[in-house]
């Protein structure tokens, strides 16, 4: 950086730069996370398929949770909701008793 034009930045200027600077590691490390968190449940629910567990509650949790990031995560999803009727009322509702 030439040495003028860094005298020349105003500490406010400086300030705005530095803030926006954190929010985009903060953005990027948030999307990481939810990466390798959604990504690990994924499999695991793909491995519940033939091992015991709910595999048809985490796997859309997880594509869900993929979801608030990915695009196609969120995609994945609608077209898993078209093929399972009564997803789309939600996984985790409560049953309010009407069979």
């Amino acid at each position: 950086m030439d040495k003028a034009l860094f005298l020349r930045i105003r500490p406010k200027q400086l300030a705005d730069y530095m803030l926006t600077l954190v929010g985009d590691v903060w953005k990027k490390s948030v999307r990481l996370v939810v990466l390798i968190v959604g990504i690990t449940l994924l499999l695991v629910g793909i491995a519940m398929i033939v091992l015991p567990g709910p595999a048809l509650v985490v796997i859309p949790a997880s594509l869900a949770l993929l979801g608030t990031e990915f695009v196609w995560a969120r995609r994945f999803l609608k077209a898993v909701q078209a093929r399972i009727p009564g997803m789309h009322k939600g996984i985790f509702r409560r049953n309010s008793g009407k069979p």
